[in-house]
């Protein structure tokens, strides 16, 4: 688990941070250009961190991302009964690394992540191996997929959604449970090297879902002059939306996902250390450092984190 502290996220949060962060999107022109529609009207788009700049990735591309690189992806939508937006901004980083807010890490993206695409392809690659460069190629380039569809999401109307993993271009890669009975082409064990042995397949990818009750815990000002800060369980499995004040900080634990809810007259304190308190949770209870964690500011919860809540009817 990354210390924030020792980090340049250190000040995630503060008024300082939030100042400065306006002021450098405002310069940003991969969205602030003549006529952009981004951040005034609904929809999806994709970037691709390249060389510390952000690359508008064609949309023929969206739901494909290669392994060797780190994304933005921002969904806009309209809010039930406002006028207003919604911004939902995803960072997609490659299964060995770290982040946070609406955090999601390969193989273990986010519901709503998932249900922005119909299919979702990972690429071996990336910006540094020229990847850019392949439609220069004369002959597309051979190679080994597994097919797979979520379960999180079933039931969903994403639900036939399926998630594309580029695998090394071998026959060690097969499974047997990937199989079909009888013959197989020479030509497909030629193009992966040569024929061997088949592992017997397993669900490596994703991991049951056991029975999970739900937590709010509050995150609080306490001792002389408000100089620290506590957590403590406020409720579990029936969540109302009454339990959230804007007084405060909130973590809520869904199980497959944790949220950190920002109340609007939350004290400078608790807002800038809430997605820290988040992970040092998620890590106390044993979970995956890759859990899914979000930031939601009181006004802009989304449909997934209002389900979660207890007979809610809306804010």
């Amino acid at each position: 688990m990354i210390v924030l502290d020792d980090t340049n996220l250190a000040n995630f949060g503060s008024e300082l941070e939030r100042e400065h962060r306006k002021e450098e999107g405002a310069l940003e022109t991969a969205w602030n250009y003549e006529g952009s529609p981004i951040g005034h009207e609904t929809g999806l788009w994709i970037w691709r961190v390249q060389n510390f700049k952000l690359i508008a990735v064609p949309r023929n591309q969206y739901g494909k991302f290669y392994q060797g690189d780190s994304y933005v992806v921002l969904s806009s939508v309209k809010k039930e009964n406002s006028d207003g937006l919604i911004h939902h901004i995803h960072f997609w980083l490659v299964l060995d690394t770290y982040g946070s807010q609406h955090r999601e890490v390969q193989k273990k993206e986010s519901s709503l992540f998932l249900s922005y695409f119909k299919q979702l392809t990972y690429l071996q690659g990336g910006f540094a191996s020229g990847f850019n460069h392949v439609e220069e190629e004369q002959e597309p380039p051979t190679r080994l997929l597994r097919v797979q569809r979520p379960k999180r999401l079933e039931g969903s109307r994403r639900q036939n959604a399926v998630v594309i993993s580029e695998c090394p271009l071998s026959y060690t890669s097969l499974r047997s449970a990937e199989q079909d009975s009888g013959d197989h082409q020479r030509e497909f064990f030629e193009a992966l090297g040569s024929e061997g042995e088949v592992e017997e397949g397993e669900e490596e990818e994703e991991e049951e879902e056991e029975e999970f009750e739900k937590r709010l815990l509050r995150l609080s000002s306490s001792g002389l002059f408000g100089m620290k800060l506590k957590m403590e369980l406020i409720g579990t499995e029936k969540i109302r939306k009454e339990m959230f004040e804007s007084d405060h900080v909130f973590i809520f634990d869904v199980g497959h996902q944790v949220y950190t809810w920002i109340g609007k007259h939350a004290s400078r304190k608790e807002r800038k250390h809430g997605l820290r308190y988040a992970q040092d949770y998620v890590k106390s209870t044993g979970r995956s450092s890759f859990t899914p964690i979000c930031q939601i500011i009181e006004g802009g919860e989304d449909e997934l984190f209002e389900a979660n809540l207890e007979g809610w009817q809306g804010w």
